[in-house]
């Protein structure tokens, strides 16, 4: 689509796209009445510039899938905006070429999302993320960012190296990002606090935003895969703050080991 083209969509189906799909400083309306579009990607999409949206007054959405075959690359610099639903669902796997900004959902259906560094996902203060916490193959691989959290729950469906490894925050406020980083611990600091026996050598999250806010920390665990879980009773979150891991309790656990 050439730049100052305004192209708008107005049926309620699916378009199949077997190629790539370009947007240079152009308009995209997936939903300019009173139904739902759908542009089903078997290719990559790249937009620079212009904007993605929808504008029905009728509550319809306009949905962009990822659906090839092969990995796929997403690169979006232009904006997406209204009630734009963006669908993973490619085994291979689906790569963010830049940061992108999505205003209302992402839906993980299958397959990673890999958001390398530099580049990272960010759901806006209304937008949701819809995943099965029990797929371990559809997560996001790399920083997620929230924005806009009031004392809420939020799941970040982070992962590495084909495990989903997602973190629930509770009751947390502010702009908050997440990133799951499967190396040892210990890389980000050697000193062990009281209450601690060892830290993970395996994995750990990285918690940005935070600030002072209160809030209370979910974590997933894949026994062997998480080191070898063999004691839930003991087991302890942990939590560093700067100098040392401190101990920051223990809840509840649930789950067999």
């Amino acid at each position: 689509v050439e730049p100052g083209v305004n192209f708008s969509l107005n049926f309620s189906d699916t378009i199949t796209i077997s190629g790539h799909v370009k947007l240079t400083n152009a308009i995209l309306n997936l939903a300019n009445g009173n139904r739902s579009s759908c542009l089903w990607l078997e290719g990559n999409l790249y937009q620079q510039g212009g904007t993605i949206f929808e504008s029905s007054q009728l509550q319809m959405t306009g949905t962009l899938v990822a659906g090839g075959s092969d990995a796929q690359v997403i690169n979006c610099t232009g904006r997406l905006e209204d009630s734009v639903v963006l669908v993973i669902n490619n085994d291979s796997g689906v790569e963010f070429g830049s940061t992108i900004g999505l205003p209302y959902q992402l839906h993980l259906k299958k397959g990673r999302l890999f958001a390398p560094a530099g580049r990272h996902v960010i759901m806006g203060r209304n937008a949701v993320i819809r995943v099965d916490s029990s797929d371990d193959a559809s997560y996001i691989d790399g920083k997620v960012t929230k924005l806009g959290l009031q004392s809420s729950d939020f799941l970040f469906p982070v992962g590495k190296s084909g495990r989903l490894r997602w973190m629930s925050l509770h009751g947390i406020t502010g702009d908050i990002s997440v990133e799951y980083f499967r190396e040892s611990a210990y890389t980000v600091g050697g000193v062990i606090g009281p209450g601690l026996d060892h830290i993970s050598a395996t994995e750990f999250w990285k918690v940005e935003g935070v600030g002072a806010s209160s809030f209370l920390s979910e974590l997933s665990f894949g026994n062997s895969a998480s080191g070898g879980v063999s004691d839930l009773a003991t087991l302890r979150v942990s939590a560093f703050n700067g100098a040392q891991w401190m101990d920051a309790g223990n809840d509840l656990t649930y789950g067999n080991v």
